[in-house]
C-alpha cells in the first residue's frame, strides 16, 4: 500500500489508526514509529499528541506536538530514549526489506535557528541507529542546537515548527518566500544521503538519495533569483546579518521593498498577524498567548510575571526560560524592515504597534466616533461608525491562544465590550426605524452570547417594532429554553417584562429608547466629553449581574478629589438607562458632603423630596426619619430603581436612602471617603486615568489635531496634570481658550511647581479649591501629617519616615496615614507604603513650611541607611555620622536580608533625599551619600550611585575637605566598576591629596587600597603594589583586620600580575588565614578568587576551580550578583563543552540585568563559543 494513503492520529499512550490498510507494511512501520514516540512522552507536563499525515506526497509533516516538544526541559531528558526509538522503529523494517529506493528513508535532522534574526541554518545531521552512531562532535551538536525532528518522506520536506518562518513551516522549497529559504545545495544533499545510507547499513544508497534531493535544490533556484543570484553551495541566503560561520548574506533593494514595515494584528476573533507577504504563522497556543498578552498591552511593557500568568494557570519551573524562547520566536516572526517590534525593556517586554495596526484599537476608534455622533444628535453617522466597528469582529476573541484564566478573563471582557457596543448600535438603529438591520445584527450575537438577556430583549423589541409580534414572542421562548438549558435559571425581570409588554402590545414600545423627562427621571445631563473608564463600568455591570433579581446593589464610587467620581457615576447611570436597565425610575440627590458653603444635606429632607417625586403630597410626608424611610421603601417595592447619591459625607447620610430589596435596584454613591461601614456596599475605587485615556480627554476638549501635532508636549501636559481628570479638563479648556498657544506653551507653564495649581483653574472650578474641601475636613493630626508629606523628597513614604517628619512615633504616624488613606488624600502603593498624588503634594507643600521637619527626615534617612549598610556587612568601614544627631525611632535590622529589602524599597527616596540634603545642608548630604556606598557596591545601581555622589560633590567641593575626599573616593570605586579608569584615577588621586590634610586614617587607607586596584586594572602593577603596601601599613597600625586582609589580597594579586608568584602565594595565604580566623566571608570570597587566579596561572586547573567554586558559593550566599558573574566567567575559562556556555550564559544574564558595560564583550564571546 502506498504511504500517501495513511492517516494516523496519535494520543498519549498509543496510536489510533483512522484510515489505513492493515496489509500495508508502510502503514505498520509508521504506526509503530509514532507509537514509540507516544510511549516515551508519558509523564510530560503537557500532553503530546503527534499527528502524522501522509497525503498527496507534498505536505507530509510531523505534528507540532512532536516537533515543538523537543525544546522543553523535560523533553531534553528524554532525548536519548526518543530519538533512537523513533529511528529504530522507522529504519529497521526497511533494512530487512532489502531496499530504500521504493520508499525514501526517514532522516532525523537537526535544524538550528541562528543567533541572528532573518534566517535558519541546516546543521549537521544526527542519525541514530543501535548499530551505528555518528562521531562525537555531531552528537554534541544535538545538545547545543534548538532541535526539530525533521521527517523526509518522498520529497524534501520541512518540519512544521513554531519558531520557523511561516513560509518554511510545512512547505516545500519551491513554495518558500524569497529571503526566507532554507538553503540545501548539492554539497548538503550528499551529506544527507550519506548519513541515510550509513544509518541503514547501505552506504552505497547514499549517493542515489543525494542526487534525488539535489533535484529539489535545483527547483528552489527560481525564488532565490529575487535576492540577486544563484545559491552558492553550502550557503544560506537571508534578509540581514551574518548567519553562522561561512554563511552568505545578500539582500537587493527589490527584496527589501517586498519585506515592508507595516503589519496588521487581530484579536477580535482568532488571533492573527498579517504582513505584506500575508498571514504570519504564529505557532502553538502558548506562543500565541504571549502575543495576545503583548497585544492587549501594546506599547506598554509587560513583566515576565504578567506574561507567565497569561500563558499558564500554574507556571512550570522553566516558565522564564520558555517565555524567553517564545519571545525570541515572535521577535523573528514580527520583524520588519524597520527593525524589531518586540522590545526588551527594564520592566519586561513591549510590543510596539503603529496606529491602526491593532483591530481592537480601530474598533475603539469607531466606537468613540459613534458616541460623539450620538452626543451630537447624529444617529445615522453613529450607526455607520458602529457598523464599521462590528465588521472587525470575526468570532470568539483571542481564539487559538492558550485558554488560561487570565486570557479567558480578557476574552470575556472583550465579549462584554462587544455586547455593550452592540446594544448602543441597535438602539441607534431602532431610533432610525432600521428594525430589520437591528434584527440581522442581533441574531448571530444571541447565538454567541446566549446568556446576555439584554440582547434577547433588544431582539424582541426590534422584531416587535418591525411588526413581527409572533416572532418576538418566539424569541422569548428560545431565550428561556437557552437560559434553562445552559445555567438552569428562568429569564430575569427585564426579559419577562418585555414579554408582558409585547403580549399586551404596549404602545410605549414604539417610543424612542431615550429616557423620558419627568418626575421619575432625575439624572443630571450626561457629559459629552466623558472619556475612558470602560474597565470600571464593566466592574459595575458585573456587580449588577452577580447580585440577582431581588437584590439592592450599593456601589460606592470613591477616590481623591478631582478624580471624576460624579462624572463617572452620572455617565454610568445614563449608559445603564440607555441599555434598558432602570428605565422607569432614576432618582438623584446632591448630599453636599464636601461643600464650601452649604451644610451636608439632611437625609430626612432628601427623603421628603424623593417621596414628593414619587407621588406623596408634601403634607402627607411623615415627620420622623424612620417613617419616611419606611414609606420610601414601600413606594419603591417591586420596582427597578436607580438612585444616584452624589458627594456623600458618611454612612449615616446614605443609609436611610437605600430602597428595599424586592426588585433589582442600584444605589450609586460617590464620596471622597471610604464608606467601609455601609452594610452591603461594594467599593468601586477610581484612580487617575490611564495614559491613553488622559491623552484622549485632552484631545477631545482641546482638539485632537493640536494634540496629535505635538505628541511629546501633549504627553508632558498629561504627566504634569498627574492624569487627574479635573486637572486635565481645566488644562484642556485653557488650551482651547488660547488658540494661539502651542501645547508646549501650556506644558512649560505647568512645569513650574510653584504656579502649577494657579494654571489649573477656571472661572468656576479649580484644582486647589477641590483639594481645599478635603483638607478642611481633616482633624488636626492627619491635617498636619498631610502638610508634612508634601515636604518628603521621594515619591512615597513609610510610617517610620512619616514619624521622622512629624516628630512622632511610627504607630501614631501610621494612624494618621491610614486616616488620610480613608479620605483618599494618600494612596497605598504596597502595604505599608503611602504616596501622594503629584498635585496633592504640590498643594500640601503650599500649606507646609517646616525646615525642622525636613531636617528630622533627612537625619532619619542618614542614620537608618547607615544602620542598613552596617547590617549588610558588619565588618565594613562605617560612614562618618557625627555631628548629625541620631533621631528617635531608627529601625533595627534583624539581618542582611531585611536591610537589603529596606534599601531596595527606599532606593528612590534615598536618592531624592541626598539631592535635597545637598541643597539644604551639605554636611548631611555628603554623609548620606557616603552611607549608601556599601549598598551601591553590592547592588550595582551605578546610575543612582553616580547621581548621589555627584550631587554631594557639588555641595562640598572646595568647602569641606573630609566630605570631598570621602565622596571622591566613592566616585572612584564607581568609575572603576564601570571601567572608566581615567576618571577613577583622577578621583582617587584627588581624594588621596585631600586626606593628607585631615585626620581620617581608615578612610585614607581604603582610598589607597582602591587606588591600587585601579592601577592594577590599567596594568601599572608596581604603582598598585606601592599603594597596597601603604594601605596595609595603616590598617595594621589601626588594628583593622578587615582592611589588613583586603590589602594583603590585593598586594598578592599585584605580585601575581608581576609574575612574582611566590610572593603572591605568601600574601594570599596570609590574607585567607586572617579572614577565616575572623569569620569574614565577605572578604574571603575576594581572596579565594585571587587564589584561583594564581593557581590558574600555575596551570593547576583543579585547584583553581576549587577556589573559584568556593568563592562562587560565598558570593551567591551574600547576594553579590556582580561577583557571581565575575566568577562564572573565570570558571568558564577552565571548562569546555556545554558547561562553558552555561556559565557564560548565566554571567551574561546577570551583567545584562545590572547594565554592566562588560555585557557586550561577554555576549560576543558567547556567540563565538562552541558547545
Amino acid at each position: 500500500m502506498p504511504l500517501e494513503h495513511v492517516v494516523l492520529e496519535v494520543r498519549r499512550g498509543g496510536a489510533v489508526p483512522l484510515r489505513a490498510d492493515p496489509q500495508g507494511a508502510a502503514a505498520q512501520v509508521l504506526r509503530d514509529a509514532v507509537g514509540a514516540v507516544a510511549d516515551v512522552a508519558v509523564g510530560l507536563e503537557e500532553p503530546v499528541e503527534p499527528r502524522v499525515v501522509a497525503g498527496d506526497g507534498h505536505d507530509q509533516l510531523l505534528h507540532e506536538g512532536l516537533v515543538g516538544m523537543v525544546e522543553r526541559p523535560d523533553v531534553l531528558a528524554l532525548r536519548d530514549q526518543a530519538v533512537p526509538a523513533v529511528v529504530d522503529q522507522l529504519l529497521q523494517p526497511r533494512v530487512r526489506a532489502g531496499g530504500l529506493r521504493g520508499l525514501l528513508p526517514l532522516v532525523v535532522g537537526v535544524v538550528a535557528p541562528a543567533a541572528h534574526e532573518g534566517g535558519v541554518v541546516v546543521g549537521q545531521l544526527r542519525v541514530v541507529h543501535p548499530a551505528q552512531r555518528l562521531p562525537e562532535q555531531v552528537q554534541q551538536l544535538f545538545l547545543r542546537l534548538r532541535v526539530v525532528l525533521l521527517v523526509q518522506l518522498p520529497g524534501l520536506l520541512q518540519a512544521r515548527d513554531r519558531h520557523l518562518h511561516p513560509g518554511l513551516a510545512g512547505a516545500q522549497l519551491p513554495r518558500a518566500p524569497p529571503g526566507q529559504l532554507l538553503g540545501l545545495a548539492r554539497q548538503q544533499a550528499h551529506q544527507v544521503g550519506h548519513a541515510v545510507g550509513v544509518a541503514a547499513g547501505r552506504p552505497g544508497v547514499g549517493g542515489q538519495v543525494g542526487e534525488m534531493i539535489g533535484l529539489l535544490v535545483q527547483q528552489a533556484a527560481h525564488p532565490l533569483d529575487v535576492l540577486g543570484g544563484d545559491l552558492e553551495p553550502g550557503r544560506l541566503v537571508t534578509h540581514r546579518d551574518r548567519v553562522g560561520e561561512g554563511a552568505h548574506t545578500r539582500c537587493t533593494r527589490r527584496a527589501q521593498a517586498r519585506l515592508g514595515g507595516r503589519m496588521e494584528f487581530r484579536v477580535l476573533g482568532p488571533l492573527e498577524a498579517r504582513g505584506d507577504d500575508g498571514p504570519v504563522e504564529l505557532g502553538g497556543p502558548r506562543q500565541r498567548a504571549v502575543l495576545a498578552a503583548l497585544l492587549l498591552r501594546a506599547n506598554s511593557p509587560l513583566s515576565l510575571g504578567e506574561l507567565s500568568a497569561a500563558v499558564w494557570d500554574e507556571p512550570p519551573d522553566a516558565a522564564g526560560s520558555n517565555l524567553r524562547t517564545y519571545v525570541a520566536r515572535l521577535r523573528r516572526l514580527l520583524r520588519t524592515s524597520s527593525g524589531s517590534r518586540l522590545l526588551t525593556t527594564h520592566a519586561g517586554y513591549q510590543l510596539v504597534l503603529e496606529p491602526g495596526e491593532l483591530d481592537l484599537e480601530v474598533f475603539s476608534g469607531h466606537v468613540e466616533q459613534a458616541k460623539q455622533s450620538l452626543a451630537a444628535g447624529d444617529a445615522a453617522t453613529a450607526v455607520d461608525c458602529f457598523d464599521r466597528a462590528a465588521r472587525l469582529w470575526r468570532g470568539a476573541p483571542l481564539s487559538g491562544a492558550a485558554e488560561t484564566l487570565t486570557l479567558r478573563a480578557e476574552a470575556d471582557r472583550l465579549g462584554q465590550l462587544r455586547v455593550a457596543v452592540t446594544e448602543q448600535s441597535v438602539r441607534a438603529k431602532l431610533e432610525l426605524g432600521r428594525h430589520d438591520e437591528a434584527v440581522s445584527q442581533l441574531r448571530p450575537l444571541t447565538v454567541a452570547y446566549p446568556l446576555a438577556e439584554e440582547l434577547w430583549a433588544l431582539l424582541m423589541l426590534a422584531l416587535y417594532r418591525g411588526g413581527r409580534q409572533a416572532d418576538a414572542l418566539a424569541v422569548f421562548a428560545e431565550a428561556r429554553r437557552r437560559l434553562v438549558h445552559e445555567i438552569g435559571v428562568e429569564p430575569g425581570p427585564r426579559l419577562r417584562r418585555m414579554q408582558e409588554r409585547v403580549l399586551a402590545a404596549d404602545p410605549l414600545l414604539h417610543e424612542g429608547t431615550r429616557a423620558r423627562a419627568g418626575a421619575h427621571h432625575q439624572l443630571p445631563p450626561d457629559i459629552a466629553e466623558f472619556t475612558g473608564r470602560e474597565d470600571e463600568f464593566a466592574t459595575l455591570r458585573a456587580q449588577l449581574d452577580a447580585a440577582g433579581e431581588a437584590a439592592v446593589v450599593i456601589t460606592v464610587v470613591e477616590g481623591m478629589a478631582g478624580v471624576g467620581k460624579t462624572r463617572f457615576a452620572v455617565h454610568a447611570a445614563h449608559r445603564l438607562v440607555r441599555a434598558g436597565r432602570f428605565a422607569e425610575i432614576q432618582l438623584w440627590a446632591d448630599l453636599r458632603g464636601f461643600d464650601p458653603v452649604a451644610a451636608p444635606a439632611d437625609p430626612g429632607e432628601v427623603l421628603a423630596d424623593f417621596l414628593e417625586l414619587l407621588g406623596v403630597s408634601r403634607d402627607r410626608v411623615p415627620p420622623a426619619l424612620e417613617q419616611r424611610a419606611a414609606l420610601y421603601r414601600d413606594r419603591l417595592a417591586g420596582r427597578r430603581v436607580l438612585v444616584l447619591l452624589d458627594n456623600a459625607a458618611d454612612e449615616e447620610q446614605v443609609r436611610p436612602l437605600v430602597p428595599g430589596g424586592t426588585a433589582a435596584c442600584l444605589v450609586l454613591v460617590t464620596s471622597r471617603r471610604a464608606l467601609a461601614d455601609l452594610d452591603g456596599a461594594q467599593s468601586l475605587p477610581l484612580d487617575v486615568l490611564r495614559p491613553a485615556e488622559a491623552l484622549a480627554l485632552l484631545g477631545r476638549i482641546a482638539g485632537a489635531d493640536r494634540v496629535e501635532a505635538e505628541p511629546r508636549q501633549s504627553a508632558r501636559v498629561v504627566d504634569l496634570c498627574g492624569r487627574l481628570p479635573i486637572a486635565l479638563t481645566l488644562a484642556a479648556r485653557r488650551l482651547r481658550a488660547r488658540p494661539l498657544w502651542m501645547v508646549g506653551t501650556l506644558a512649560d507653564r505647568l512645569a513650574a511647581d510653584t504656579r502649577r495649581l494657579d494654571e489649573l483653574a477656571g472661572r468656576n472650578r479649580a484644582v486647589r479649591a477641590s483639594f481645599e474641601l478635603s483638607y478642611r475636613g481633616l482633624e488636626p493630626g492627619p491635617r498636619r501629617m498631610f502638610r508634612l508629606l508634601g515636604l518628603h523628597p521621594g515619591d512615597d513614604s513609610t510610617a517610620w519616615a512619616a514619624a521622622a517628619l512629624a516628630g512622632s512615633s511610627p504607630d501614631e504616624a501610621e494612624v494618621w496615614l491610614e486616616h488620610l488613606l480613608d479620605e483618599h488624600l494618600v494612596q497605598q502603593v504596597v502595604p505599608g507604603r503611602y504616596r501622594q498624588h503629584d498635585l496633592l503634594r504640590a498643594f500640601a507643600r503650599e500649606k507646609a513650611d517646616d525646615d525642622a521637619a525636613v531636617r528630622r527626615l533627612l537625619s532619619w534617612y542618614l542614620h537608618t541607611a547607615a544602620a542598613a549598610t552596617h547590617a549588610l556587612d558588619p565588618r565594613a568601614r562605617r560612614a562618618p555620622l557625627d555631628p548629625i544627631e541620631r533621631p528617635p525611632h531608627v529601625p533595627a535590622f534583624a539581618g542582611r536580608d531585611e536591610a537589603l529589602a529596606w534599601c531596595h524599597a527606599e532606593r528612590a527616596n534615598l536618592v531624592a533625599a541626598v539631592r535635597v540634603a545637598a541643597e539644604r545642608e551639605p554636611a548631611l548630604g555628603w554623609r548620606l551619600a557616603a552611607s549608601l556606598l556599601g549598598y551601591f557596591y553590592l547592588s550595582k545601581h551605578w546610575d543612582d550611585w553616580l547621581a548621589t555622589h555627584h550631587a554631594a560633590l557639588g555641595a562640598v567641593a572646595g568647602t569641606e575637605r573630609l566630605g570631598e575626599a570621602t565622596i571622591r573616593s566613592g566616585l572612584g570605586v564607581a568609575c572603576s566598576d564601570l571601567r572608566r579608569f581615567p576618571e577613577a584615577l583622577e578621583h582617587h588621586r584627588a581624594a588621596a591629596a585631600l586626606f593628607e590634610g585631615v585626620v581620617a586614617p581608615q578612610a585614607q587607607a581604603w582610598n589607597l587600597n582602591n587606588l591600587g586596584v585601579v592601577h592594577s586594572d590599567v596594568h601599572r602593577f608596581a604603582e598598585a603594589a606601592e599603594c597596597h603596601r601603604a594601605a596595609l601599613e595603616i590598617f595594621r597600625t589601626l588594628g583593622d583586620e578587615r582592611g589588613e586582609g583586603i590589602s594583603l589580597n590585593n598586594l598578592g594579586d599585584a605580585h601575581r600580575q608581576r609574575h612574582e608568584l611566590a610572593a603572591a602565594h605568601d600574601c594570599l595565604r596570609q590574607a585567607l588565614a586572617l579572614q577565616r580566623r575572623a569569620g569574614d566571608p565577605d572578604a574571603q570570597r575576594f581572596t579565594l578568587c585571587s587564589l584561583g587566579d594564581l593557581h590558574r596561572d600555575l596551570g593547576e586547573r583543579d585547584r583553581a576551580l576549587g577556589y573559584y567554586r568556593e568563592a562562587l558559593s560565598l558570593s551567591r550566599e551574600r547576594a553579590d550578583d556582580w561577583g557571581v558573574a565575575r566568577l562564572l566567567v573565570r570558571v568558564a575559562d577552565l571548562l569546555d563543552g556545554a558547561q562553558v556556555r552555561r556559565c557564560l550564559g548565566e554571567a551574561l544574564e546577570i551583567l545584562t540585568g545590572l547594565g554592566d558595560p562588560q555585557a557586550d564583550a561577554l555576549r560576543a564571546r558567547l556567540a563565538q563559543t562552541s558547545p
